[in-house]
């Protein structure tokens, strides 16, 4: 290999580790900026954001270790996405899996909610019944 040849290749990754560095800086920035308005919109009290929504679930008021894992797993498989994709080796397959990690949790909360499967008893239904303010008064008209 020539002088010249390794000299270019060589000032080929050095650019490449300054575009990738560029891109993390405004990433991190632009990430920053969105976590710094989240928390504005968290502490505000006439919003309706929490992001205590994302961990405790609704009816129990507890820490729902599964929401924990599954934003906690977004978060990761996300930041190994972007990466993959500024270094060039993404490929179809780890997109589809990306995506297929996000989109069946939320089918299968739906499905699990909606649709008795066999050996699956359905959940109660919720009804509200309007209190009747009739009293009888055991006379048979």
């Amino acid at each position: 290999m020539s002088e010249a040849m390794a000299a270019a290749i060589e000032a080929a990754q050095v650019r490449d580790w300054i575009t990738l560095a560029i891109f993390l800086i405004v990433l991190g920035l632009v990430v920053a900026l969105i976590a710094r308005n989240l928390i504005r919109r968290d502490q505000d009290d006439r919003s309706r954001f929490s992001f205590d929504d994302l961990l405790i679930d609704p009816i129990t008021k507890v820490t729902d270790p599964a929401r924990c894992v599954l934003v906690g797993g977004f978060a990761v498989a996300s930041l190994v996405l972007v990466y993959l994709a500024v270094k060039g080796q993404m490929s179809d397959a780890v997109y589809l899996t990306y995506m297929a990690g996000i989109v069946i949790p939320a089918v299968s909360k739906v499905l699990k909610t909606s649709v008795s499967l066999p050996g699956m008893p359905m959940p109660p239904a919720t009804t509200t019944t309007k209190p009747t303010t009739e009293t009888t008064t055991g006379e048979t008209p």
